[in-house]
């Protein structure tokens, strides 16, 4: 017995000797076409779009929660978090989209979402392309706002952003080509793209007028509606207290102020233009169909939800308008 092994074994060494080949059980299982279970024997590497974008949305929504509104005493929202918004779009047209994704922090104190993130379906993987801002930042009155463009040479993603108080603005337009991201931006505002304005000097003046004691003034005694004899102190601390009254009335019913002069800079990627010139670029964007997304209020994101992760058969997407069904997951 034991010499019919070492025979074996001997024979088995100069086989593989003279013919360089090895073997291994991976191998013969493919080469023998044996019926094994190939999820035991071979690792996944690549997901189908929708199983990627679903995983992605997984993510998002246990990251940042489920859309959340919270509101004050007076039933005014005090913040908005978790995902805001999320839709399918076909940024570089080459018939697999891309998943977009609005969204806040637990912890926001903001009434739109903070962040604006596009992934693309690339090797088998969502990879993230665009990270932006949108939404409306109350606390500075400065706004920022999404659109999905429809181009003739394919889709664009435009982004507004105000600055400042409107004193810097411009308009953002991303494209895809499927490898990389490009922008056009056009910039408009009172002082230059790069110059830094300091809002701080009318500040300064504002608190100084409103703490500094007021020069003593001899004032004659008034009389009231009634005709009573109203003392000069007393009138005075009257008149102050409606003044206090009507600024704070002013305070809650006036938008956050914005800048109301008109815009001097103008620029296109960087390079100083004219107005004309800026309106007629900004003309050719315009001019297209486009699709604003709110960024202040929360979407049902169940139906996608569902649609890529495969219990849904079909998917209609309330930005693009694109209908996409469950015969798609098999054509990429």
């Amino acid at each position: 017995m034991k010499k019919a092994c070492s025979v074996l074994m001997i024979l088995c060494v100069f086989i593989s000797l003279f013919t360089g080949c090895s073997f291994s059980p991976l191998n013969y299982i493919k080469e023998k076409s044996i019926d094994v279970n190939p999820a035991s024997v071979i690792d996944k590497t690549e997901y189908t779009w929708p199983q990627a974008y679903s995983e992605v949305l997984s993510v998002c929504t246990s990251r940042y929660g489920e859309f959340t509104e919270i509101k004050g005493i007076d039933d005014e929202v005090v913040s908005r978090t978790g995902v805001f918004f999320a839709g399918l779009f076909d940024w570089n047209s080459d018939g697999t989209p891309e998943l977009f994704i609005g969204s806040s922090g637990k912890d926001s104190k903001t009434a739109g979402a903070e962040n604006f993130e596009v992934y693309s379906y690339i090797n088998g993987k969502a990879v993230p392309v665009l990270s932006e801002k949108p939404g409306i930042n109350e606390g500075d009155g400065e706004e920022n706002t999404v659109s999905l463009i429809k181009s003739d040479d394919g889709n664009i993603v435009g982004v507004s952003h105000s600055f400042n108080g409107g004193k810097k603005n411009d308009r953002s337009f991303y494209t895809f080509d499927g490898e990389k991201v490009t922008c056009v931006k056009l910039y408009f505002g009172a002082v230059a793209e790069d110059a830094k304005v300091d809002e701080t000097a009318e500040e300064t003046t504002t608190k100084e007028e409103t703490t500094t004691a007021p020069e003593e003034e001899t004032t004659e005694a008034e009389t009231d509606e009634n005709g009573e004899t109203v003392s000069a102190d007393d009138a005075e601390e009257a008149e102050e207290t409606q003044e206090t009254e009507t600024k704070e009335q002013e305070e809650t019913t006036t938008v956050p102020e914005t800048f109301k002069g008109s815009y001097s800079y103008f620029s296109i990627d960087g390079n100083e233009c004219s107005k004309s010139e800026f309106n007629a670029k900004l003309s050719e964007y315009t001019s297209m169909n486009s699709v604003e997304i709110d960024c202040s209020a929360g979407s049902d994101i169940s139906v996608l939800q569902a649609f890529l992760s495969g219990s849904a058969a079909q998917y209609t997407d309330p930005y693009s308008g694109i209908i996409y069904a469950s015969d798609a997951k098999s054509e990429n």
